[in-house]
C-alpha cells in the first residue's frame, strides 16, 4: 500500500513502521475476536469498549453492530502518562486504514474514498468510519427524545398529558397530536423542572464552528468512567476531611500529616488521569505544562462551570461531566500550578499569575 508522504524522509517513516509494526494493521471493520487475535486479550475497558495495550500504545476500540467503528490510539511514556504521537506514526495508522488521505482541517483527515476519517485530539489520534460522524450528528438531534409521556403542570395550575420530545436551556418541547409544541421553562411547575434534571438536555445549546469541534464528542464519557471518577472524587474529599481533623495551630508536619498529604496528592493525580483518559480535550495532559498553560486550562474549566450554573444544568450537554468534576479538576490544577510556580521562580522565569487568565 502506498504511504502518503508530506516531505518527510523515507528513513523517518521506516522507523515509524518498525515502532508500530504490531499495531499498524489495525482495521476499521474488524470483529472483537480479530482484535484480540491482533493485540492479545484486553485487560481494561471503557464501558463496552475494550482497551488493548501493545508496544507502548493504548488502543481503544469502539464497535458498532459487532465491527470496529473507531480506533483511538494513545501513546504512553515511561512514567505512564500520555505523550505525543509522532507525525510518522500517524501516517502509518492512516495508511493501514485507507489511502489517498487528505487534510480537511488542521487536525482532521479523510480517506480518498471518503469512507474513513481521522482526527488528532490533544495527544490522542482517532480513526473512525465516516458513518460514525453521521450517526453522531443524528444522535445530537434526538439523543434526549425519550418518549416520556406524563402530566405537565403550569405555574397557574393548568395541566396536560403529553410526551416529552426534548428540552433545551430555555424550553421544553411536548409532542401534542404529532406536533412539537414549545413551552418556556419559566411557565412550568417546580416539580416538572425537578423531573427534567434527570433527562439529558438537547445538545444544541452551544454553537460549533469547526469540524474538529464536531468530532470532540467522540469522548463523551461512559457510565463506567464516570463511576470511577466519582469514586476518586469522593476519596479526595475524604482525605481532605482527614487533613482538617489532624490540623493544629503549630503548623508542624507530623508523620501522620505527611502520610495523608502524600495519599491526597496520589489520589488527586489518579483522579485527573482518569479525567484525561475520558476526555483528553477538556482535561489535557498537564505533565509538562507550565503556569501559562495551567492557567489556560483552569480558565476553560471555570468557563464550563459558569455555563452550567447560568443555565441551571447538572450535566454538561457538550462533554457529559458534572460541575463537581470540573471543580475538583481545578483543585488538581491549583496544586500543579503551585509546584510550577516555585520551579519557574527558581529557574529565573516569570510565572503567569493566576488572575491573568482565570479571573481569580
Amino acid at each position: 500500500m502506498k504511504i502518503i508522504n508530506n516531505g518527510r524522509t523515507k528513513a523517518g517513516i521506516f522507523c515509524a513502521l518498525l515502532l508500530c509494526a504490531s499495531i499498524t494493521h489495525a482495521r476499521i471493520g474488524e470483529t472483537l475476536s480479530q482484535c484480540i487475535e491482533r493485540y492479545g486479550e484486553y485487560t481494561e475497558s471503557a464501558g463496552s469498549d475494550p482497551i488493548f495495550e501493545k508496544n507502548g500504545f493504548l488502543v481503544r476500540v469502539c464497535f458498532y453492530q459487532g465491527k470496529a467503528d473507531q480506533l483511538v490510539f494513545m501513546k504512553m511514556g515511561k512514567t505512564g502518562r500520555t505523550i505525543a504521537i509522532s507525525d510518522d506514526e500517524k501516517l502509518v495508522f492512516l495508511n493501514a486504514n485507507g489511502s489517498a488521505w487528505r487534510k480537511t482541517g488542521r487536525f482532521v483527515w479523510k480517506s480518498g474514498d471518503g469512507l474513513v476519517s481521522a482526527a488528532q485530539i490533544d495527544l490522542s489520534f482517532s480513526i473512525f468510519s465516516s458513518d460514525k460522524i453521521a450517526r453522531n450528528a443524528e444522535s445530537e438531534k434526538c439523543k434526549v427524545a425519550r418518549k416520556i409521556e406524563r402530566k405537565w403542570t403550569s405555574k397557574s395550575g393548568h395541566s396536560i398529558i403529553a410526551e416529552l420530545s426534548y428540552h433545551d436551556a430555555t424550553n421544553i418541547y411536548l409532542n401534542v397530536e404529532g406536533k412539537n409544541q414549545s413551552v418556556p421553562k419559566s411557565l412550568i411547575s417546580s416539580n416538572d423542572l425537578a423531573f427534567l434534571k434527570s433527562v439529558p438536555i438537547k445538545r444544541t445549546a452551544e454553537k460549533r464552528s469547526t469540524n474538529i469541534d464536531q468530532e470532540q464528542d467522540i469522548y463523551f464519557p461512559t457510565q463506567q468512567q464516570l463511576e470511577i471518577i466519582e469514586k476518586l472524587r469522593k476519596k479526595v474529599w475524604g482525605l481532605h476531611e482527614e487533613l482538617i481533623e489532624v490540623k493544629d495551630d503549630s503548623g508542624d508536619m507530623t508523620p501522620q500529616k505527611i502520610a495523608i498529604v502524600l495519599r491526597f496528592i496520589d489520589v488527586m493525580d489518579s483522579y485527573y488521569l482518569h479525567l484525561h483518559r475520558a476526555n483528553p480535550i477538556v482535561f489535557p495532559d498537564i505533565g509538562d505544562y507550565g503556569t501559562k498553560e495551567i492557567t489556560g486550562v483552569f480558565a476553560q474549566l471555570r468557563k464550563r462551570e459558569s455555563y452550567l450554573k447560568d443555565y441551571n444544568i447538572d450535566v454538561d450537554p457538550k462533554y457529559g461531566f458534572h460541575s463537581r468534576h470540573y471543580e475538583m479538576a481545578r483543585i488538581c490544577l491549583i496544586f500543579k500550578y503551585t509546584n510550577c510556580y516555585s520551579e519557574e521562580i527558581k529557574n529565573g522565569q516569570t510565572p503567569t499569575k493566576f488572575g491573568e487568565k482565570t479571573g481569580y
